[in-house]
């Protein structure tokens, strides 16, 4: 069990932003760590100090009973969190008013796996990581999240879940903690996993955001990560940088 708290003033990002020309991403937190992946915001007289015991700066404080790791997004007036537990057998995404921290909608999002292993054993992840850490990821009319079941799925704003997609056998000896990236119209998602080089089945995988279909998959000369993705604005176009050892690779964020 948790909490979210929601600090004064708003924040907002900057720099590059999966669409470049669509503005609507520098003006909120749609993905993990900001619009950019860098955690950087606009320049601005922001808050620096804030005390939930004293109540100093904190606006409203809202009980969350969805265990989880992952960060929440913000897009207008939505924060959105995800949480997921063996125990409940719930894969879960929340919603709540950015100004009360009232909370709106709690959508389950059903594993087509029922959260087991493809041997029929139960899905066992590192306890520290959970089976909800990766953050999601929204464009601002769904919110696109997936869980240590290796389940995506996309979510509207009303909590109506639009689709799912299981993308098969997980297989990272931490559990997965890789967030989502919407990069215009596909959700790109760095599946790395193998315990081993040997038996590493990586993919870097790119789905449409309205139907869940791969528009494209690339296959990955690595194995089991736990870093995020970027897209990053350079003189001959954007690029997908992703990080796995032993190997930092860029990709073309339009073809793979």
């Amino acid at each position: 069990e948790g909490s979210v708290e929601a600090v004064n003033p708003e924040t907002k990002s900057q720099a590059v932003q999966p669409d470049p020309d669509d503005s609507g991403f520098r003006e909120n937190w749609p993905r993990f760590r900001g619009a950019t992946g860098l955690g950087i915001v606009d320049a601005g007289e922001w808050t620096r100090t804030w005390d939930a015991e004293t109540g100093e700066n904190i606006l409203w404080k809202t009980r969350v009973d969805a265990p989880g790791n992952s960060s929440p997004v913000i897009w207008g007036d939505r924060i959105f969190l995800t949480g997921a537990d063996a125990d409940s057998e719930k894969q879960e995404v929340l919603c709540f008013e950015r100004e009360t921290g009232e909370l709106l909608w709690r959508s389950a999002v059903e594993h087509p796996r029922n959260t087991e292993a493809g041997d029929g054993e139960r899905l066992d992840v590192f306890e520290q990581t959970g089976y909800a850490a990766p953050s999601p990821s929204t464009d601002g009319a769904k919110v696109y999240v997936t869980y240590a079941s290796a389940d995506v799925a996309a979510v509207d704003f009303e909590g109506e879940v639009v689709w799912v997609r299981n993308l098969g056998d997980p297989e990272n000896m931490y559990g997965r903690a890789t967030s989502l990236l919407v990069y215009k119209d596909v959700v790109l998602v760095q599946f790395d996993r193998g315990i081993t080089p040997d038996d590493a089945s990586s993919e870097l995988i790119a789905l449409d955001t309205r139907t869940g279909e791969t528009t494209w998959s690339r296959p990955r000369p690595v194995r089991s990560s736990w870093s995020t993705p970027i897209v990053v604005a350079t003189p001959s176009g954007p690029q997908l940088i992703t990080s796995s050892s032993p190997y930092v690779i860029s990709y073309d964020p339009d073809s793979g």
